[in-house]
């Protein structure tokens, strides 16, 4: 009898288990003709004898990594993964993708199965976790758009479970720190029983804690977003009103209103310092997101869980079991001699983006320059930007935020990206990847609200794969590059770049890899009033151009190119006025206070009146005479696009 589970290993399950480098190396040992001699016991296990004496024995049931190898190693090694590739060379009659059918449900696996796998204690503790109560995320397995397997996965508050092999706990991943077989695989299971179509739900107990009583949370913020209304971010009083909030929130372990109270704090300090860093547009969506929240919080019939709505689900700090990050890019910017950096790392198991951040007072550095600074463990911030990052000693935080402190000798490894068009970007699994923006929109739509979503410094980053370039628009001064192209089914991006002291490289990188007619890219995808919008982290052509790290062009005049043209500029709708005004409104007010926007809030009104907004024109209307409650409305509508009816 063949070992189903061992042909229904592909190379994207084995690099999961492993990493890319070993698996690359298997494949090429294959396509040479190395292979190790493949035996079969009556029980079913695989006996492989390599070429330099190593024998490794696949047991049936058994992870990869718990297999037996003579060659010592603790982790999946190349004779273990070239015993997988020799056993599916020798049987597989048809390709392994096609064996694989991603749509079965983890729920079916009964308590036995289980058991089998993780063993009595693991399971003990999964049930003391469901005591407590946790939130769930299930994602039913599919293919995507190349017809390549999506297997089913969890989404939990501390780790993501990926099911690789149908019907077999064996194979199933983990990105904690044990990696397989531990309690987060037995929820994920009881996950998929409750939500088998896909869905987040509450497992368990509520997940309340004394010290998460809604009152003791609720009083501390209430009062915050009431100060914040009443005499805004500029007064006085705003720092400790702030820290005593956070304080609440990091007792309670609510990390999502913790994250959004540290980004409060930071801007406020922006403002006083007169940084470029504060912006009123940023000051209105966080306090409107903390509000929403809080709100969906305290609802009498929830929507959502109220731990994954306050983010009391997760934990400050995860350790993270060796993972695969492929970089997305870097963002520079500068404020006065201060110089920041944000690398965007792609985890493909968990189909998520991580974000490591880095700063120096170093007023002289730019563009390239600044990239050849470390950012760790001798890894410059340009080699990080552009290759795969290989490490046993990352930690993440709720947020996402990447921590690469402990990451020293033998823990990680860089390597090159393999650029090119069946490179790691095209291997990307969906979202992260999107080739149809219209697909992608509606994915967007069934999901809550970004401001009631687990929160994620790299949450709107997304790489898109380019069909083609309709049209390149490079202004004469040289401040700014605009492209059109479209994705693979036909729907225009907008790429636009503008340029910024600190990346004097940008905008001639943009333009010419534009010209060179790329095949990807990666950035924050953002859907405005004039369609899907981007502005480039990085572009795939025959090499990764990472666009803020680039030498500017010696010469380099106006272009244009034009294969289609651009769509002209539409002008607003009133809808879209109004809400603009109405962020304005909200921005403005949170930071000076109530009494300084009563007039711009009865102009408001009458806007909203003349538009027929009369609910709208209610709210701002009440908003004028200092109602707070009738603030929090307008942010809270503004967050969540919908102002207008």
């Amino acid at each position: 009898m063949s070992r189903v589970d061992l042909l229904a290993l592909t190379p994207e399950a084995l690099v999961r288990l492993s990493n890319a480098g070993l698996v690359k190396r298997a494949q090429k040992e294959l396509a040479a003709g190395v292979l190790p001699a493949i035996a079969e016991d009556a029980d079913g296990t695989v006996v492989a004898s390599a070429s330099d004496g190593a024998t490794t024995r696949l047991g049936r049931g058994v992870a990869l990594q718990q297999t037996h190898c003579t060659c010592g190693s603790t982790q999946v090694c190349r004779h273990r993964i070239a015993a997988v590739l020799a056993y599916q060379h020798r049987n597989a009659t048809t390709p392994v993708h096609e064996l694989v059918d991603p749509t079965w449900d983890p729920g079916t696996l009964g308590d036995e199965a289980l058991l089998s796998c993780c063993g009595a204690q693991v399971v003990a503790r999964a049930a003391a976790l469901l005591a407590r109560g946790a939130v769930a995320t299930t994602r039913p397995g599919a293919r995507d758009t190349t017809g390549q397997p999506m297997p089913p996965s969890v989404v939990l508050g501390t780790a993501t479970v990926q099911f690789l092999v149908p019907h077999d706990l064996a194979y199933a991943k983990c990105d904690c720190v044990r990696g397989q077989a531990c309690e987060h695989v037995v929820l994920a299971v009881q996950a998929f029983r409750a939500a088998p179509a896909g869905g987040t739900v509450n497992l368990g107990g509520e997940l309340q804690q004394p010290h998460t009583d809604p009152v003791s949370l609720g009083s501390p913020i209430d009062a915050a977003l009431e100060f914040l209304v009443q005499y805004g971010l500029a007064a006085p009083g705003a720092p400790a009103v702030l820290e005593r909030a956070r304080g609440a929130a990091e007792r309670a372990g609510s990390w999502w209103i913790v994250d959004g109270l540290e980004s409060v704090e930071r801007l406020a300090e922006a403002y006083h310092a007169q940084s470029a860093r504060f912006q009123l547009s940023e000051l209105a969506r966080e306090v409107g997101e903390l509000a929403t929240r809080m709100r969906a919080a305290d609802a009498k019939d929830p929507p959502l869980p109220r731990s994954f709505v306050l983010g009391s689900d997760r934990i400050g700090e995860t350790a993270m079991e060796q993972v695969r990050l492929l970089s997305l890019g870097a963002r520079l910017d500068a404020d006065g001699d201060r110089r920041m950096v944000r690398l965007y790392f792609a985890d493909p198991d968990t189909a998520t983006v991580l974000v490591l951040d880095k700063s120096w007072n170093d007023e002289r550095r730019v563009g390239a320059d600044l990239g050849a600074l470390f950012a760790s463990s001798r890894m410059s911030i340009t080699d990080l930007s552009r290759g795969e990052l290989v490490t046993r000693a990352a930690r993440r935080r709720a947020n996402g935020a990447l921590d690469l402190g402990a990451a020293r000798g033998m823990k990680s490894s860089l390597l090159p990206s393999n650029i090119g068009a069946t490179g790691p970007w095209s291997r990307l699994p969906e979202p992260l990847l999107v080739r149809d923006l219209a697909a992608h929109a509606a994915r967007r739509r069934a999901m809550p609200p970004a401001c009631l979503c687990p929160r994620g410094r790299g949450a709107s980053v997304a790489v898109v794969q380019i069909g083609r370039v309709v049209s390149v628009d490079r202004l004469a001064d040289g401040q700014s590059v605009t492209g059109w192209v479209e994705d693979t089914a036909g729907h225009r991006l907008i790429l636009h770049t503008d340029h910024r002291r600190v990346a004097p490289g940008a905008v001639d990188a943009s333009a010419a890899a534009l010209g060179a007619g790329p095949s990807h890219v990666a950035g924050e995808l953002r859907l405005t009033a004039e369609g899907w919008r981007m502005a480039p982290l990085s572009l795939l052509t025959t090499e990764l151009v990472v666009v803020d790290l680039q030498r500017a062009a010696a010469h380099q005049g106006p272009m244009r190119l034009d294969a289609g043209g651009e769509p002209r500029p539409t002008a607003a709708s009133p809808a879209a006025r109004l809400a603009a005004s109405t962020g304005d409104y909200v921005g403005r007010t949170l930071l000076k206070g109530a009494r300084a926007t009563g007039s711009l809030a009865a102009s408001l009104a009458g806007e909203a009146e003349r538009h027929f907004a009369h609910r709208l024109a209610a709210r701002f209307a009440r908003a004028a005479h200092g109602a707070s409650s009738a603030v929090l409305d307008l942010a809270v509508l503004h967050q969540l696009d919908d102002v207008v009816g």
